[in-house]
């Protein structure tokens, strides 16, 4: 009995791991193409915040910072620029730029170099 104790609550245990990020962050971005602005929600951070910055070629048009659970909409973001996140901002100097996505995406980074989206 006391076994079968120790397997249900390791059992448990492992099943809710899928739902936090330990080493990364998960944010969902909004794309306005239209209206050239981009809306951010920061889900999930290992650092307990969202990083990131907004480029267009070599010229810098936004950078935020955002506590995990928090949304915020930048303007004078252009469709064609790209973007990097991160879960601390000095990361952010050796990230390879994303392009924008063209809908709603939820993006799960986790680490500081991948990333998967999903939408």
């Amino acid at each position: 009995m006391m076994k079968f104790l120790f397997a249900a609550a390791a059992l448990l245990a492992l099943t809710g791991c899928h739902r936090s990020v330990h080493n990364g962050l998960r944010f969902v971005i909004t794309p306005d193409g239209a209206a050239h602005t981009v809306t951010l929600s920061c889900r999930d951070s290992s650092s307990g915040a969202c990083h990131f910055t907004f480029t267009h070629g070599t010229t810098q048009l936004a950078k935020a910072n955002i506590d995990v659970g928090n949304t915020i909409t930048l303007a004078s973001i252009a469709p064609e620029a790209e973007y990097c996140a991160a879960p601390h901002t000095a990361s952010l100097g050796s990230c390879k730029p994303s392009p924008l996505p063209y809908k709603r995406s939820t993006v799960t980074i986790r680490s500081e170099r991948s990333g998967r989206i999903s939408e």
